[in-house]
């Protein structure tokens, strides 16, 4: 796609499975580099910070999952969830 190019209508769908419809527009464009500290310091920090949230929500979950008690009604039981809310 060239830059201010729209695209075609996309499906997508959530983590729980809910479906949307997205289009894509090019704001800008960057020719392809290796990353460089000095330019691309905020898109490092960013994804630095976003791995250590991650990092603390799965400890945290893990955690609290032991001491949580969880109904799961009879016909989620076969979900496939993120963690081990069933405790199988």
């Amino acid at each position: 796609m060239e830059e201010g190019e729209v695209s075609k209508i996309y499906t997508d769908q959530t983590r729980t499975g809910r479906k949307y419809y997205k289009i894509l527009t090019v704001t800008g464009k960057y020719p392809a580099h290796i990353a460089d500290y000095s330019k691309d310091y905020s898109k490092i920090r960013d994804l630095a910070l976003q791995k250590k949230e991650f990092k603390a929500v799965q400890k945290w979950r893990q955690k609290e999952i032991e001491d949580t008690y969880i109904k799961v009604n009879g016909e989620f039981k076969d979900c496939d969830f993120q963690s081990n809310w069933l405790k199988k």
